[in-house]
């Protein structure tokens, strides 16, 4: 039997819509300035893809660079409210 031929596609992009329909399929809008079209149409035509979705991990600033912004946690990593 033949090893399957793998074709990737990485880019960045917003999440610009997600739904779920009552049958269970998955729907994800993009919203992706550099994608390479041409690859994407050859692996759309396979009919099954493996999707992988990373998000940002947002860090929490010091007193001297939070530009106003609410602190969450203290110095040593408990709840303000303590």
């Amino acid at each position: 039997m033949a090893e399957p031929i793998f074709k990737t596609i990485d880019f960045k992009s917003d999440i610009k819509s997600a739904k779920v329909s009552h049958d269970g399929s998955v729907v994800i809008q993009l919203d992706a300035d550099e994608v390479d079209l041409n690859l994407l149409s050859e692996i759309m035509a396979t009919g099954v893809v493996d999707v992988h979705i990373t998000g940002k991990q947002v860090e929490l600033l010091d007193d001297d660079e939070a530009d106003g912004q609410i602190d969450l946690l203290d110095k040593e990593g408990e709840d303000d409210e303590e």
